[in-house]
């Protein structure tokens, strides 16, 4: 499954805070509902989501990460008016609740609302003990890059894999532009990371590697990672891409052959008839 080229990182509340209502009872059961709702984001499961989430916010109305989880079982079902005003109300409650304002300018940024967006997530960024400002960074550079300040995006991209070595998505954008630009060590460098880890589950960046050594001429090690693509990911699209491929080295590979035999049979026969 290729999940690294997401344009949108959304932030998911996994612990609530503690604005507790005045019946503990109901603080617990809010607190349950909260738990599987947010288990249920998670996995995807997103109308299941919704509903728990619901309970819990009318249980504790002013408990912010509710709030942004709730938003996002909206932004899912494809309601991103709805989203857009619970995660407003989470941030009139608490202003530094990070992963709401994340999740604010991450929409706006699909609305195309960029700057407005980017002034969101400029003030995350002076949250310092905020744990995903790696995100931050890297949708800001999504921004810089609609907006086609590469050089920029690139110096946010390197902020984010700074915070977080092992962040698949900022890796992939990185080398994506250092491809662009030609500059295929650096690209092979990141891409490379991109598909090691935690991102050894990602494809694409398995294939652009073999597009970039067949670009440098390397066919050989082209073939490595096509054939890997194969073993690894035999069920994606994408293997039907390495497989043909892989068809297309062959046939240069036996036309190469072909070439050299003909290029020694007639060298041999020049030799016996005494050209030499």
């Amino acid at each position: 499954m290729i999940k690294i080229i997401s344009i949108l990182v959304l932030s998911i509340s996994l612990t609530s805070c503690a604005l507790f209502s005045k019946d503990p009872t109901e603080s617990r059961q809010s607190d349950i509902y909260y738990a599987q709702g947010t288990k249920n984001l998670v996995d995807q499961k997103y109308s299941e989501a919704l509903k728990n989430l619901l309970k819990a916010n009318e249980l504790k109305s002013n408990d912010t990460d509710i709030l942004n989880n709730l938003a996002m079982a909206y932004y899912f079902k494809k309601k991103p008016k709805t989203a857009l005003k619970y995660l407003k109300k989470a941030l009139e409650i608490d202003s530094k609740n990070s992963d709401a304002r994340n999740n604010l300018a991450t929409i706006l940024m699909q609305q195309g609302k960029l700057n407005i967006a980017k002034k969101q997530y400029e003030i995350i960024l002076n949250d310092l003990v905020y744990k995903k400002n790696f995100r931050v960074y890297y949708n800001l550079a999504l921004i810089y890059l609609k907006q086609g300040n590469t050089i920029k995006a690139k110096e946010l991209l390197v902020e984010s894999v700074g915070h977080r070595e092992d962040y698949c998505a900022a890796h992939y954008q990185l080398a994506s532009i250092y491809e662009k630009e030609a500059s295929y060590a650096n690209a092979k460098k990141h891409y490379d990371r991109a598909s090691r880890g935690s991102c050894k589950t990602e494809s694409l960046p398995l294939y652009r590697l073999a597009l970039l050594y067949l670009t440098m001429g390397k066919d050989l090690m082209a073939k490595e990672y096509l054939l890997k693509i194969k073993k690894e990911f035999p069920d994606e699209k994408i293997a039907k891409s390495a497989t043909k491929l892989l068809r297309n080295l062959k046939k240069k590979d036996e036309y190469r052959a072909n070439n050299f035999k003909l290029k020694n049979k007639k060298n041999n026969i020049n030799y016996d008839s005494g050209n030499f």
